[in-house]
């Protein structure tokens, strides 16, 4: 009889687990309905432009960016419906707004910083969301990292295209129909710097670790960049004459060179807040350290050992933490190579001293079960000889002489 009564409980708890199951999908379907939880896509746009040369990054560079899909001569249809008529009529007012019938004179920042920063805000409210938002938040991140790896192809093959386009040039400049292949060549390094422009967006977007007004400051130069990039390729785009195209193509050259600076120190500054999450995780492991020291001594044991390797830690820690301070700052602000070149040495710098200090926290642990360990013995049916949780010090068998 025991085992009919526990089969009937666990079907009746079955059959609530189905009913909560479903009451919950029924929830989230009204909930998408009423449009109270919203994806967040991650679609990125850029309009091709060119460079002349290759960039070496020597950082993976992930992030992904939402941009405005207007385009000139769209109609935006504005419905506002209002119930409160005296005769309980419906009243609809509607709006049309004809949008860029002219050229708009608003840049690409214009047109999508307020959403970047809109995504952006977004994501700094992740730690405080409901299960169902943090899941669909989970299915962004999923969105993200395909989109990551489209982005990071995109660029590859925008750099293949515009090396066959150069060599294609190459072998007719000569020929009557070199400014076509002229224009071909540079339109495709403008497509090349686009999609470094993509990837640096999206890896600035993604990274949780970097403080909100250096996002804003990048997203915003990155827009400006894509700005002067789209009036060179229009004034490329207005002529066929070859000497105006080696004018145009020249000053994209030395753009470049400016861009390619930034990119980089982007990147450098990416590694260097992933860093600065390592560096505050470490400090939070001195201060463990130190309480089971502190523990230690009042225990009347040894902490000589350990104190001097809990000071060499100290002292590597806060090395680190100083280059990355100093490499945030120069990077933040850098205009020339060698400027990102020393915030990148010092950001290698702050690498080994953390690689450091976490071998003294190795050492640290070795030292402390060197010599001795700690036999915990909780409380049982000896209430009378055992009334709390004693720490005995004994002799470590393992490091006994043998006899």
């Amino acid at each position: 009889m025991k085992w009919i009564f526990a089969l009937v409980l666990v079907l009746i708890m079955a059959g609530s687990a189905g009913a909560m199951a479903q009451h919950q999908d029924m929830t989230q379907q009204r909930m998408d309905e009423e449009g109270k939880v919203v994806d967040v896509d991650t679609e990125t746009k850029a309009s091709p432009e060119n460079p002349a040369g290759e960039i070496e990054v020597e950082s993976e560079v992930d992030v992904g960016v939402n941009g405005d899909s207007s385009k000139p001569g769209e109609v935006e249809v504005d419905v506002d419906v209002s119930t409160e008529t005296p005769a309980g009529e419906t009243q609809t007012e509607v709006s049309i707004e004809k949008k860029g019938m002219e050229r708009p004179v608003v840049s690409h920042r214009e047109r999508i910083s307020e959403r970047l920063k809109e995504r952006i805000q977004k994501y700094i409210e992740v730690k405080n969301v409901t299960p169902t938002e943090k899941h669909r938040l989970i299915k962004v991140k999923e969105q993200l990292k395909i989109k990551i790896q489209n982005t990071r192809q995109e660029c590859i093959d925008a750099a293949n295209k515009y090396i066959e386009a150069k060599q294609k040039y190459l072998e007719l400049r000569k020929k009557p129909n070199a400014p076509v292949q002229a224009r071909i060549m540079l339109n495709a390094g403008s497509e090349y710097i686009e999609r470094w422009f993509d990837r640096i967006e999206l890896a600035v977007i993604n990274a949780d670790n970097m403080d909100e007004d250096t996002k804003i400051a990048i997203l915003d130069r990155i827009d400006e960049y894509r700005t002067e990039i789209e009036g060179k390729k229009e004034e490329l785009n207005e002529t066929s004459d070859i000497a105006k195209m080696r004018g145009v193509a020249k000053e994209l050259n030395d753009y470049w060179g400016e861009v390619r600076v930034f990119i980089k120190s982007v990147v450098y500054q990416l590694a260097a807040a992933k860093l600065e999450l390592l560096i505050d995780k470490a400090e939070d492991v001195e201060v463990r350290l130190q309480l089971k020291i502190e523990e230690m001594k009042a225990s009347a044991l040894d902490t000589a050992k350990l104190e001097e390797l809990l000071s060499e830690y100290k002292n590597n820690v806060d090395l680190a933490k100083e280059n990355v301070e100093k490499a945030e700052e120069l990077l933040l602000n850098a205009t020339t190579i060698d400027q990102v070149r020393e915030g990148h040495k010092l950001i290698v710098d702050a690498s080994h001293y953390l690689k450091e200090a976490f071998k003294d926290v190795r050492l640290m642990v070795k030292e402390y079960r060197k010599g001795t360990f700690f036999v915990r013995c909780l409380q049982n049916h000896h209430q009378n000889l055992y009334s709390n949780i004693l720490i005995l010090q004994i002799t470590n068998p393992y490091n006994s002489p043998k006899r």
